[in-house]
């Protein structure tokens, strides 16, 4: 017998990729973002930027690489945008704070 306790998820009815039972320090409320993997789209939270979106192309111990992408919330199509530069991202940017981003979907892969 293991003293972890068993992994939980959040209470989404929809349909999601599972994902660790992340928690807020002071309640047990699953904040319902999955890891960071290749192939997911994620938004920059900075109100200045609020139609940034990124495509998670590779993912190692401590950072993610990623492209720019344009990305249509009513369709749910991504696509890459020519001439932009490949970006290494701390994966604890990945998570929804003002100064993080907030996951969006996972693209299929082409």
């Amino acid at each position: 017998m293991s003293d972890q306790p068993a992994p939980r998820h959040c209470g989404n009815l929809t349909a999601h990729e599972p994902h660790r039972a992340m928690t807020t320090p002071d309640a047990d409320i699953c904040l319902g973002y999955p890891d960071p993997a290749a192939d997911q789209i994620w938004q920059d939270n900075d109100r200045r930027t609020s139609d940034r979106y990124l495509m998670i192309t590779a993912v190692d111990v401590t950072h993610a690489t990623a492209r720019l992408v344009t990305y249509d919330p009513h369709t749910g199509i991504a696509a890459e945008l020519p001439g932009t530069r490949t970006s290494r991202i701390r994966l604890s940017r990945l998570r929804p704070t003002s100064t993080g981003y907030r996951y969006i979907r996972t693209q299929a892969p082409r």
